[in-house]
């Protein structure tokens, strides 16, 4: 069988000028290795950080958003790209204040208000948690004002449901 494999050509053959010994070769990438490493700590380590430091300040802007009230005690929450029920914590609703207790809920929770969720635990793969309303752009919390207080004790305070019973409640 013929040989296919050509004899390599060395930098003389081709006429390039010949390759500098090992050492100093080495010394060349160490020089840049550290030249880059100095471009990294001087530049994009600072750069990263800043992003970091403003992406945590856009944080509480993205907080989770009411999409619907769905009965009494379980509302579809959604937070970016995600929805989610979530059953509210620490409360038993009478089934005769039911449409009350969720008509007190929607007045208080518009669509897209912003909530701030305190999870206690998960059933059924529904987030059990306190749920409060956060004030909108412009909106200040009067003391003594029920958008203060988690949904919770607000329909308790509203005697529109009895604590409930658990050990997280």
């Amino acid at each position: 069988m013929p040989q296919l494999r050509s004899k390599a050509l060395t930098p003389q053959d081709r006429g390039d000028a010949p390759l500098p010994p090992t050492g100093q070769r080495r010394l060349a990438l160490i020089s840049i290795l550290q030249a880059s490493s100095l471009l990294i700590r001087a530049f994009l380590l600072p750069a990263v950080l800043g992003l970091l430091v403003l992406l945590a300040g856009l944080a509480p802007a993205l907080a989770a958003e009411v999409l619907q009230v769905r009965t009494a005690t379980l509302l579809q929450i959604g937070d970016r790209n995600r929805s989610y029920p979530v059953q509210l914590a620490c409360l038993e609703v009478a089934p005769e204040d039911q449409a009350q207790a969720q008509q007190w809920l929607r007045a208080r929770l518009p669509r897209q208000s912003r909530v701030n969720l305190r999870p206690i635990g998960s059933v059924g793969g529904t987030l059990v948690a306190r749920v409060t309303p956060l004030p909108r752009p412009g909106q200040a919390i009067a003391p003594g004002d029920p958008m203060g207080l988690d949904l919770s004790s607000g329909l308790i305070a509203a005697q529109l449901a009895s604590p409930g019973r658990g050990s997280s409640c």
